[in-house]
């Protein structure tokens, strides 16, 4: 076995070596291009080549195992070079030395199941931005054997998000190590990525701050114009004639819509206030 280990390159790029020391939770965020993924299931390999680890590969949703990381697991364990050394089958990835389990399961919907699974070692949730705090209500206590860790990978959407306010918006937590990774740590990020990022990062920033930089959404993607500054304030000429539009929108107890022009100096905005199922509108001055 540690010929086996030998026979390969171990090179992981720096923050990812953290996987092999022991801390309760592991989190690893960031934009797309990072090695997020293959990294840690190269890492969940290793470990379960050195020992019989009970690991989970959990999400939010699975569907079926397709939904599940068990392909990218099979295809790591063979250009790993170590398919002599699992076992492969339709729900599981067995490692033939050590005995060490991959299970795959959603956590939505399923928390009678998360619950029996208190024999994990190891569980990895991928794409945990999209984690419900109830999932995570279950998941965690369940994961209580002495030693067991939990590492969580994903790339930054709310900062409300549960996850999110766990490790990246509350106080430092000393039972976990936190990695904010991104492309430019990855010394294997493809031309066809480099690509990619270099158009949205002229194109639209915000989208590639998001998308690769690994930080949160700033807007919502219900807004029609992003995007757009003010200038400045525009003189209008005297003779100039112009025309309005409004989305109608009501927000809580009432909107206020502005007016995108108007004739007279002083200018006018729409008051709407909705009362049961009527809206009253009246012109304000």
């Amino acid at each position: 076995m540690q010929n086996a280990l030998a026979d390969i390159d171990l090179d992981f790029p720096e923050a990812f070596q953290d996987l092999f020391i022991p801390m309760r939770f592991k989190v690893y965020h960031g934009g797309r291009g990072s090695a997020k993924s293959w990294s840690i299931v190269r890492a969940l390999i290793i470990r379960a080549m050195q020992a019989p680890e009970r690991i989970l590969c959990a999400r939010e949703f699975q569907a079926s195992i397709k939904d599940s990381a068990k392909q990218l697991i099979s295809d790591q364990v063979e250009l790993m070079g170590f398919t002599e050394f699992f076992h492969i089958t339709r729900d599981a990835v067995v490692c033939k030395i050590t005995g060490a389990t991959f299970l795959f399961s959603g956590l939505w919907h399923n928390p009678q199941k998360i619950k029996s699974m208190e024999g994990v070692t190891i569980c990895w949730v991928e794409e945990a931005n999209t984690v419900s705090q109830m999932s995570l209500d279950f998941l965690i206590p369940t994961i209580r054997a002495e030693g067991s860790e939990i590492w969580f990978s994903f790339n930054r959407n709310l900062t409300t998000d549960p996850v999110d306010k766990m490790f990246l918006s509350s106080a430092e937590r000393t039972n976990a190590i936190v990695h904010h990774i991104n492309y430019d740590q990855n010394p294997y990020f493809t031309k066809i990525l480099r690509d990619e990022m270099e158009y949205d990062r002229e194109h639209d920033y915000e989208k590639y701050e998001h998308v690769w930089k690994g930080l949160p959404v700033k807007h919502s993607e219900a807004r029609v114009i992003k995007n757009w500054k003010i200038d400045g304030n525009i003189a209008p000429s005297k003779d100039e004639t112009f025309y309005y539009g409004a989305d109608w929108g009501v927000f809580g107890n009432g909107a206020n819509i502005p007016g995108v022009g108007s004739p007279s100096p002083a200018g006018f905005k729409y008051k709407v206030k909705k009362v049961g199922t009527m809206l009253n509108y009246e012109i304000q001055a």
